[in-house]
């Protein structure tokens, strides 16, 4: 019949729970990247 949304948002959201240290790494690697144009320069 195929995966009801609930259940499917239910999937999503658990995933996204599990990589939650791997997502705050990225977006602190990320932000830690010089700016090509730095503001005040």
């Amino acid at each position: 019949m195929g995966i009801k949304m609930e259940e499917l948002e239910i999937v999503v959201l658990k995933r996204i729970d599990d990589m939650k240290d791997e997502i705050i790494k990225f977006h602190q690697q990320i932000i830690q990247i010089p700016s090509e144009n730095p503001t005040g320069k």
